[in-house]
């Protein structure tokens, strides 16, 4: 959010006093949490004010322990998040790494890209798209509508039905999958 804050984003609503306990968050290379607050009207995120300024090519980790839902479960295996400052990509910092644009006939299309850059780039600022007959680009369609980050070495896959291409084929990081509404077309 800013240079010193950081928004954790849960799948549901939190107790919103376990959420807000600073003791519950450990970050790696010399953070530490001043505050933490759950974020009204839905309490499924956590806004958390850092002791110093992320620094820019830094990837952070953020763990999160003893934080619960409304229910009182406790926070699941994924409690560990990375996170940093993202930099706008240049040629050849991303690239595709597989594109599948022959589906089975009850599958769909997807992209898979690669962060083949030492940067954070956040996937909201990346589109797809194809060139027509006349060579002029078209069927533009953004990466993603929220921020999501693509660290360094990372893969992530682009499809209009993440749940089908994960019954359909080999996934080997589920979490990899971004939604789009649409794919380009791919003669």
């Amino acid at each position: 959010v800013t240079s010193t804050t950081v928004t954790l984003v849960y799948n549901e609503p939190l107790d919103s006093a376990k959420a807000a306990s600073i003791s519950n968050y450990s970050i790696d290379n010399g953070l530490s949490v001043i505050s933490a607050s759950a974020v009204a009207p839905l309490f499924d995120k956590v806004s958390i004010l850092l002791n110093t300024s992320i620094s820019v090519g830094t990837i952070y980790s953020i763990t999160a322990a003893n934080v619960t839902d409304c229910a009182g479960n406790m926070i699941g295996n994924n409690k560990t998040v990375r996170f940093g400052v993202s930099e706008d990509a240049d040629s050849l910092d991303i690239v595709i790494n597989e594109i599948l644009f022959n589906p089975r006939p009850d599958g769909v299309d997807y992209v898979e890209l690669y962060n083949r850059s030492k940067k954070i780039i956040d996937l909201s600022k990346i589109y797809l798209a194809n060139r027509n007959s006349s060579n002029v680009i078209s069927s533009i369609v953004q990466a993603s509508i929220e921020s999501i980050l693509l660290f360094p070495g990372d893969y992530m896959v682009l499809t209009s039905d993440p749940a089908l291409v994960k019954q359909q084929y080999l996934t080997t990081n589920p979490d990899a999958f971004i939604s789009v509404g649409s794919m380009p077309s791919f003669s």
